[in-house]
């Protein structure tokens, strides 16, 4: 089972200085343990639109292999 979190991160740019943004991060459970198999930084600049991102992945029981293409999706 792969299960998602939203992860706030801080990010240094030269145009817009400071800011706070959100990744997400993804991690195989077996036998309850866990282990990080995914992490794209830097999705989401909104913490309700990233937990409500995470949340429908959790739900929907996304496989990783999608979860870039789904990101994807979800910004555009």
């Amino acid at each position: 089972m792969v299960a998602y979190q939203a992860v706030q991160e801080e990010f240094h740019d030269h145009d817009l200085g400071v800011y706070t943004a959100f990744g997400v991060c993804a991690y195989q459970i077996v036998e309850q343990q866990q282990e990080q198999v995914a992490y794209i930084p830097d999705v989401f600049l909104s913490t309700e639109t990233a937990q409500h991102f995470v949340e429908i992945c959790n739900r929907l029981q996304l496989e990783i292999i999608h979860l870039r293409e789904v990101i994807e999706d979800a910004i555009l």
